[in-house]
């Protein structure tokens, strides 16, 4: 997919993808507290 590959070279991009796996790790670590 080389549209993916353009979108995550930027920079912009580059730190959506970041964003999301923080988000997807304190997701995980509040699950993990809660249960």
């Amino acid at each position: 997919m080389p549209l993916f590959q353009n979108y995550t070279q930027s920079q912009s991009g580059y730190y959506i993808v970041r964003g999301i796996l923080l988000i997807c790790l304190l997701i995980f670590i509040l699950v993990g507290l809660t249960f």
